[in-house]
C-alpha cells in the first residue's frame, strides 16, 4: 500500500484565551503551524504553513477471517521544520464480528 496525505489549515485559530495558563498564552501566537492529525494547537498564525503533505508505505495482513493487522511508515514531503511531522510508524489491528 502506498498513499499520499494532504492536511490543510482552512482557518487560523484563535486559541489565545484558552492558553492563558500555559506559557502566558504564547502557544497560539508563537506556533506557526498546526499539528496535522495529531493535535490542534489553535495557532493564530498557522497560515504561514498551511499545508502538510506526507507519503506512506505499508502493508495489511489477514490473520484470520475476522482479524487484519496493518502497518505503515509515513514521512513528510513538505519541510518537516514547518510542522510536527518528522516521521512515524502506525500499526493497527481490525477485528470484525
Amino acid at each position: 500500500m502506498v498513499e499520499v496525505n494532504w492536511y490543510r489549515v482552512l482557518n487560523e485559530g484563535n486559541g489565545g484565551s484558552r492558553f492563558a495558563n500555559q506559557v502566558g498564552g504564547a502557544v497560539p501566537s508563537v506556533a506557526q503551524f498546526e499539528g496535522g492529525d495529531l493535535i490542534n494547537l489553535g495557532a493564530s498564525n498557522a497560515g504561514a504553513n498551511r499545508n502538510i503533505v506526507t507519503a506512506a508505505a505499508g502493508f495489511r495482513l489477514k490473520l484470520a477471517d475476522n482479524i487484519q493487522l496493518g502497518a505503515a511508515y509515513e514521512l513528510p514531503l513538505t519541510n518537516s521544520g514547518d510542522n510536527l511531522m518528522e516521521n512515524r510508524i502506525t500499526i493497527d489491528m481490525t477485528i470484525t464480528f
